[in-house]
């Protein structure tokens, strides 16, 4: 691996095994949506697209660009906020349980 583009991690078009499950979430330009501890579990996130703000209770900020991998267990983000001109989507990988 050279570090190009085509090195980074992304869950998207990849065959998951079925104790895995894929929550793919799009955050339109300009907009902010709140965070559901629930949706994001135990999930590893790629932010496949785009640029985002994540605000964390207290006030707390961070940046995130195309290819960056997160981990919000335990965190509890409040918000993301899509920075750029166009869609910015997220890609959420987490253990599969039953209904």
């Amino acid at each position: 691996m050279d570090g190009g583009e085509d090195d980074r991690v992304s869950f998207l078009n990849r065959w998951l095994p079925s104790l895995l499950r894929l929550l793919v979430m799009v955050v339109d330009p300009g907009t902010v949506r709140t965070v559901d501890p629930a949706e994001w579990g135990d999930a590893i996130v790629v932010l496949e697209y785009g640029q985002v703000e994540v605000e964390y209770p207290g006030g707390g900020l961070q940046r995130f660009g195309r290819g960056d991998v997160l981990w919000f267990d335990g965190l509890a983000p409040l918000s993301i906020r899509n920075l750029g001109s166009g869609p910015a989507v997220l890609a959420a990988v987490s253990r599969n349980r039953p209904a």
